[in-house]
């Protein structure tokens, strides 16, 4: 059994440092964050997706995801309209 949690953990830490080189990876070449690529990922199946669904779908803070879109938008990667149903409500 303690072999097991060995090998686990000693996956999980191979995992961690592969995901920390991916990101940074990732920030160097194309300046976006994993969040931000979930985020395009997502919009690039459902570009009419609101924001709310959005939020529900990463399970991301308000505060975060917004950062992270207000950043796609200034490098003119995504956009955001108000939906015309629901003046509250953005897309």
């Amino acid at each position: 059994m303690q072999q097991q949690a060995l090998s686990v953990t000693v996956a999980w830490v191979r995992l961690e440092r592969a995901m920390e080189q991916f990101q940074a990876e990732l920030r160097r070449r194309h300046g976006i964050t994993t969040l931000q690529l979930a985020v395009l990922r997502i919009l690039s199946e459902r570009p009419q997706l609101p924001l709310a669904a959005l939020r529900k779908a990463l399970v991301a803070h308000p505060a975060t995801l917004g950062q992270a879109i207000d950043d796609l938008r200034r490098k003119e990667l995504c956009a955001v309209r108000r939906n015309p149903d629901d003046r509250r409500a953005r897309d």
